[in-house]
This record gives structure tokens, C-alpha cells and sequence, in this order.
């Protein structure tokens, strides 16, 4: 790879998100192997075949990060557990996670989900049937085909009104503003029934695409995970892990098993942890608008085979939010999260409760495009 290439990947990955820098000594590297193909490649992305060609490789995904901040530990050997330190330089604290997703896929450009989404039949309203020869259903290939069909038909009016140079002017190289307007008079009927079929498709497209979309982000997707994390000096002890997590319609599972390395005067410790998480839109149609707010609660538990520093050999965590819309780009979240143990709640002995306030910048700007649009 030459230079200058690889200069124009590193900056176009700055520019995708792929790499991310952070507060202090912090730096993320996003290991989707696809991703940066794309970049070296945008070709993979238009054509059909190349993409799916790169199956195999979307599957394989990770991420590294250098630097953060460490475990609390003892630093001046009192027994008690001293604030964790911030990494000075990157390799102080190095992250590093390999994943690969073995069942499922929620990629809707993927030939066999996109086939799945376009050859869906749904049921067609009654007063509608009329317009696609009295079917009852319809997928959104067919509503496809039949926009594809009407725009054809006018298209073809055009070439053969065009193709008679007494409609043609001759300036701006075009159809004439008198053909046009003599061909939209004498075809008034038909332009107004294709527009009806147009629009109507359209819709119908839209809402099937949309439902089988939201079938897709419910299918089940099982993902293997393995990584850890190297610690030098006062930043603590270095882990390995190995997990899976499966997700399926609103519920996330997930196993790990995870090697503490000995530090100091600390042995090896060996635990094993399960989550589970759940998510779904509560009062819909209700005070926060047709979609509602969204519930997510989530419980983890984790058995460590030695206690370390007075910790607790079983550690519990539980955690609900609620998230409630102001706007399609403005949310604010309330977190209610109860541990056993105060190190995960940052300092709080049992129980914590967080209010935030989250902006969507990309869903602002398109509110903003769409204000433009209509003035």
C-alpha cells in the first residue's frame, strides 16, 4: 500500500467514525475489516456482486483501545483501594476485543435479507385493489414494478413526442413548453390515474419495506466474542475473556468467561458472568407521540471463584431506563441502576439514579434539510 493511500484511509476512517479519539490519553480503533475495504474500495458498495462477495468479511468485527483509565488499586500497600489512575501514554492500557457473528445476519443490502424484504406479500387496502388488477396482496417488488411500469409508459410518450422536431425547441434542446402542455391536456386523465398508482405504490413500498425491515432487527443474531485487556505497572491487573451473545426480537443474551491475571500480592482469579437485557415502546400513541417511549431494563450476575480486596464473590446489577422523546433529534433518559457491590455505581452504596439529555445531531440536521425543503 503506498503511502499516500494509506494517509487517505486513515484520514477517511477518522471521518466514518472508525477511529475515535477521546478525553486524555484515549484512542479507539473500530476493527470492521469491511469498512475500511469500502474506503479502499467504494466499488464493493455499488455493485451487488462485490458486496456480497464480502460476506464472510462483514461478519468479522472488533475494536482496540489505547490508553483510559485503570483498576483501583493499592497503591501504597495501607489495604485500602486507591482512586484508578488515567493512562499518560497509549500503550499504558491497551483493549483489544475480536468478534464474528456465526448465525444471522440484520444487513438489509445482504442478498438473501433483501430478497426476504422485497418479496414480502401484504395485504392490500380494499380501495386500492382496482389499481393493481384487483389483487389482494401485494409484495414491494410488485408495487415496485408497477411505479417502474407507469414512469415506462410516460417515458415512452415523451421519446415519441420528441422524436417530431415541430415539438422541439430548438434553443434549450428540449420539449417544447406547447407540447408539453398540449400532450398534459390531451392525456389529463391517464397522467392523473398514473400519479394516483404512483403514489399509491409508493406508500404501499415504503410501509412494506419499513415492516420487513423491522422483522429483520428482530431476527436472531448469534455472535462469538473474544479479548482482553493488558495493564503495565500501577494500572492494574491484565485480563483475557472469551463470550457469546445472542440477540433476538427485543431481548439480549449474553455469557463471558474471564482470567484475572495475578498481581502483586493477588492471585489468579477465574469468574463467569450472565446478562440479559430487554427493550420495548411503552405508551404509544400516548403523551410522547405515536411511537411512545422506550423501557429498556437489563440484570447482570457474576460468580468469581476467589474474593479480591473484600470484593463479593457474586456481583449483581440491575439497571432500568426510560427513555423519553421531546423530539425525533431530543431525548432524555432516566437510569435507575441498583449493585451490590458500590464500585459499580461509582461511589453510591446501593442505589443511583441518573437524569441525562441526549441530542441526535444527524436527526436534527435532517429536520433542518426538511424545514429548507418546504420553504
Amino acid at each position: 500500500m503506498t503511502r499516500p493511500l494509506f494517509t487517505r484511509i486513515v484520514g477517511l476512517a477518522v471521518q466514518q467514525n472508525l477511529a475515535k479519539v477521546g478525553q486524555g490519553s484515549l484512542l479507539t480503533l473500530d476493527l470492521n475489516a469491511f469498512a475500511f475495504v469500502a474506503i479502499a474500495n467504494p466499488a464493493v458498495l455499488r455493485d451487488q456482486d462485490k458486496y456480497d462477495s464480502f460476506g464472510t468479511l462483514r461478519r468479522l468485527g472488533g475494536a482496540v483501545t489505547m490508553g483510559g483509565k485503570g483498576e483501583k488499586v493499592d497503591q501504597d500497600g495501607d489495604g485500602t483501594l486507591d482512586d484508578a489512575k488515567d493512562a499518560t501514554s497509549l500503550d499504558d492500557i491497551v483493549t483489544a476485543e475480536l468478534r464474528y457473528r456465526i448465525v444471522g445476519s440484520r444487513y438489509p443490502r445482504e442478498t438473501p435479507n433483501f430478497k426476504t424484504m422485497i418479496e414480502r406479500v401484504r395485504p392490500l387496502p380494499e380501495d386500492v385493489q382496482t389499481l393493481f388488477g384487483g389483487k389482494k396482496e401485494i409484495s414491494a417488488k410488485d408495487a415496485a414494478d408497477l411505479m417502474g411500469a407507469e414512469y415506462a409508459r410516460i417515458y415512452k410518450d415523451l421519446l415519441a413526442l420528441g422524436s417530431n422536431p415541430k415539438n422541439t425547441d430548438e434553443e434549450k434542446g428540449c420539449l417544447s413548453f406547447r407540447a408539453l402542455r398540449a400532450y398534459a391536456t390531451r392525456n389529463k386523465e391517464s397522467l392523473v390515474q398514473a400519479k394516483e398508482k404512483i403514489d399509491t405504490a409508493e406508500d404501499l413500498l415504503q410501509r412494506a419495506l419499513d415492516d420487513a425491515h423491522d422483522e429483520l432487527e428482530k431476527s436472531l443474531v448469534v455472535t462469538l466474542a473474544a479479548g482482553g485487556t493488558r495493564r503495565h505497572g500501577a494500572f492494574g491487573a491484565s485480563s483475557v475473556y472469551f463470550g457469546a451473545r445472542a440477540e433476538w426480537k427485543a431481548h439480549v443474551f449474553e455469557l463471558q468467561a474471564k482470567r484475572r491475571e495475578s498481581y502483586r500480592e493477588q492471585p489468579t482469579q477465574n469468574s463467569g458472568r450472565f446478562a440479559y437485557e430487554f427493550s420495548t415502546p411503552v405508551m404509544r400513541n400516548g403523551p410522547f407521540g405515536p411511537k411512545g417511549a422506550e423501557l429498556a431494563l437489563a440484570a447482570s450476575y457474576e460468580r468469581r471463584d476467589k474474593s479480591l480486596s473484600g470484593e463479593p464473590q457474586d456481583v449483581v446489577l440491575a439497571t432500568s431506563a426510560l427513555t423519553i422523546p421531546i423530539t425525533d433529534a431530543i431525548k432524555v433518559p432516566i437510569t435507575v441502576k441498583w449493585a451490590n457491590h458500590e464500585d459499580l455505581l461509582e461511589g453510591v452504596d446501593r442505589l443511583t439514579a441518573h437524569l441525562g439529555f441526549a441530542v441526535d445531531l444527524g436527526a436534527l440536521k435532517k429536520a433542518a434539510k426538511k424545514e429548507e425543503g418546504a420553504e
